[in-house]
């Protein structure tokens, strides 16, 4: 899937997956002459297994028990919690697919092409949140049945004047990845913080930046 999305002339990803540390000046370097930025393969390949297994290690050795035509098959693996687990073990992969690069054609319509100069949408932790937003909607999406480019676009949709190079989100850790994901998912209210979750004065942060 991470070739496909790399490879085919309308995914928004195209030319833009590279075998390269999760460094953001690597990628800089090692990104394709004409191409303003890149993600490495194993963000991507880590966010699209993340859409349909919780333990992927856990996967791979239970299919091993067994060699490709001698009794090899999804049949064996559990079921878990994660959106897209269904899909997986039904070998629906184009599925699976469609809604990975329906999801990032409408990331790239509303918040790619309009981003700030130092945006960090479309830095390692933007995109880790991105995929964060997407296994959060899948549920809905395989509720409706329906993973297409305007379904997605109609979920993210009141996000898109974010200005994801504010400096509440210049955080290279974990945290900037944390608090693009939520910002996304206050805006478009599919996150609603608990009483004591965070601090008042983040939380007005957060107000701040989806406003």
């Amino acid at each position: 899937m991470s070739r496909k999305l790399d490879t085919e002339k309308d995914s928004a990803l195209r030319h833009r997956i590279i075998t390269a540390a999760e460094n953001d000046e690597v990628l800089l370097r090692n990104k394709p002459p004409g191409i303003d930025w890149a993600v490495s393969t194993a963000t991507v390949v880590d966010g699209i297994m993340r859409l349909f297994s919780a333990n992927p290690k856990r996967d791979r050795d239970e299919m091993n028990r067994f060699a490709v035509g001698a009794g090899r098959s999804r049949s064996l693996l559990r079921d878990d919690k994660t959106p897209f687990r269904s899909l997986y073990l039904a070998a629906n992969d184009l599925l699976i697919y469609a809604a990975v690069k329906n999801f990032f054609l409408a990331v790239d319509e509303l918040f790619w092409r309009v981003a700030q100069p130092g945006s960090y949408i479309y830095r390692t932790v933007g995109i880790q949140a991105l995929f964060d937003v997407l296994r959060n909607i899948a549920p809905l999406a395989l509720e409706r049945k329906n993973m297409s480019l305007r379904f997605f676009r109609d979920q993210l949709v009141v996000a898109a004047p974010i200005n994801f190079a504010d400096h509440f989100f210049t955080q290279a850790s974990g945290r900037g990845r944390t608090r693009i994901r939520n910002a996304i998912m206050l805006k478009i209210g599919r996150w609603h913080p608990e009483p004591n979750e965070i601090d008042g004065r983040e939380l007005a942060e957060y107000n701040r930046v989806i406003d």
